[in-house]
């Protein structure tokens, strides 16, 4: 069996895949004497000094801790898919966008789909499948065990904010994704995963596609880590960050101009996310 088949056989083995991912990101990122800062961060916005929620949890072990609000940043993203799909029944048709970004982008998906062989379809069907949710969860894990409490709930905040904002967009102006419409661009993912198609689409439907979650996802945490100001931890966020960007194209699911809408959508979201806890005062 080959190691891709044995990665996607079963759920027991993408999900065991995932933790190790998470845990080797964990590692790559805690790498070498990495001092423990408390406090808050202090961003090159015209924001400083971050204030995070306040909830009655710091007598709680620290695993605890950890899993308490893993299981809050879960249940919270878990709602907004079945948002969403609830939701979709009133916006049947919506305002497509699909025929436009298709006129302007005209055959650049299938060209970036040329430098396509099998080494480089199972890699970056990797990143997009397993190494995207581990990113957040290794760098979360990495903040919370360096006693960065606040900077770990920071980040969950900004990636949660890309989630619920990206809602109005997936059901006023939906985006079908690339191999979908455009007849010359093929699903590459399928040829590592057959079943994606069947299993992902509880995730994202087929026309969640703008703006790109997975670019400004990605980008966030890039956009946090550069705030950490931890030259080891920028060096492994960002060369990640980009090959999940490219890999959306690559894979023929993402067009450029979703990529390009996540790029500024996550500043956007890091920027709400920093007025609303300094709005509200919020304390840790």
């Amino acid at each position: 069996m080959q190691l891709s088949q044995l990665i996607y056989h079963s759920p027991f083995t993408m999900l065991l895949t995932f933790m190790l991912t998470s845990g080797l990101i964990f590692l790559l990122a805690s790498a070498g004497n990495i001092p423990v800062l408390n406090g808050s961060i202090n961003l090159r916005y015209h924001y400083n000094n971050i204030n995070m929620p306040s909830v009655n949890v710091g007598s709680f072990p620290r695993p605890l801790r950890i899993i308490f609000w893993l299981l809050v940043f879960m249940l919270y993203n878990l709602g907004l898919h079945y948002l969403v799909a609830w939701f979709e029944q009133f916006f049947p048709a919506g305002w497509q966008l699909t025929r436009l970004i298709a006129a302007v982008e005209g055959n650049l998906p299938a060209l970036v789909q040329s430098l396509a062989n099998p080494f480089l379809t199972s890699v970056l069907s990797f990143f997009y499948i397993f190494v995207f949710p581990a990113l957040i969860l290794g760098v979360y894990l990495y903040l919370m065990l360096t006693e960065r409490t606040g900077l770990a709930l920071f980040l969950l905040c900004a990636v949660g904010t890309n989630y619920l904002l990206a809602v109005p967009f997936y059901l006023l102006t939906p985006v079908y994704e690339t191999w979908y419409y455009n007849p010359q661009v093929k699903l590459l993912i399928e040829q590592v995963y057959p079943a994606f198609n069947h299993t992902y689409r509880f995730f994202s439907g087929l026309n969640n596609n703008f703006p790109s979650l997975h670019t400004s996802i990605s980008t966030t945490v890039t956009l946090v880590a550069a705030h950490i100001r931890e030259k080891r931890l920028l060096a492994l966020v960002i060369p990640v960050n980009l090959t999940i960007v490219f890999s959306t194209v690559y894979l023929g699911i993402h067009w450029v101009t979703d990529v390009l809408a996540g790029l500024l959508f996550a500043n956007i979201c890091l920027g709400l996310t920093i007025r609303c806890l300094r709005k509200f005062n919020i304390q840790l």
